[in-house]
């Protein structure tokens, strides 16, 4: 597995909070596009751990962030951890929102286009990253080139949302993990956001490799 290391050095720049995912115990995952220097970033606390529910970051929120990287081995593919000092709201959102198109990278092409070709089927008809190719991100935009369609049946039986890419065979489940109401159909032409889940081992002997899975953040119709 991958380790980078990492010197601490604080960054002050323009930030667009891009995702607010769900974690565990209360928490939160905020993800953020630096404008600036035009980059993903997964804004942690200053001490390093998630962020609390209440924390007024929500997407389309647009902020002037400290924050600086100080771990000294970071784990790929997600790179983008750093540690939040302070923020403040911006007082140019509405300009810095308006031209965030053109400014933020997105992919073209097929889902295994995306995070450098490292994405790998698994049996349970998801996508994931193994720990023999992994990417030296965690977080991407794409353009879908297919249509996602929410698995209905998934959220009656799991209460948990899915969607699903592709027909037939070839159709793959992308676990939802955001605070966006569920629509029934994302159509193809879409920018969402993607990232990877941390790293996990499959409670089955069949899987016994770590593996991040893909995930769906969010997505901007």
């Amino acid at each position: 597995m991958a380790i980078l290391s990492v010197v601490g050095r604080e960054t002050t720049s323009p930030l667009v909070i891009v995702s607010r995912t769900k974690m565990s115990a209360g928490h939160v995952c905020i993800g953020a596009f630096d404008v600036e220097n035009k980059k993903n970033v997964r804004l942690l606390t200053s001490s390093g751990s998630q962020q609390p529910e209440e924390v007024p970051l929500d997407i389309g929120k647009v902020v002037i962030a400290t924050y600086i990287s100080t771990s000294p081995s970071i784990k790929a593919p997600h790179t983008e951890d750093v540690r939040l000092l302070s923020f403040s709201d911006h007082s140019n959102a509405k300009e810095i929102l308006e031209k965030f198109g053109e400014i933020c990278p997105v992919i073209v092409g097929s889902i295994e286009d995306t995070f450098s070709g490292a994405l790998s089927r698994d049996g349970s008809n998801s996508y994931s990253v193994r720990e023999e190719n992994v990417p030296n991100h965690s977080v991407c935009f794409w353009r879908t080139d297919d249509r996602l369609v929410l698995d209905q049946g998934y959220q009656q039986r799991f209460g948990k949302i899915k969607y699903s890419y592709g027909n037939g065979f070839a159709r793959v489940g992308i676990p939802f993990v955001g605070f966006q109401d569920a629509i029934n159909v994302i159509p193809a032409g879409t920018v969402v956001r993607l990232s990877l889940a941390r790293w996990w081992r499959p409670d089955n002997a069949d899987y016994p490799d770590k593996r991040c899975q893909l995930q769906l953040s969010g997505w901007f119709i």
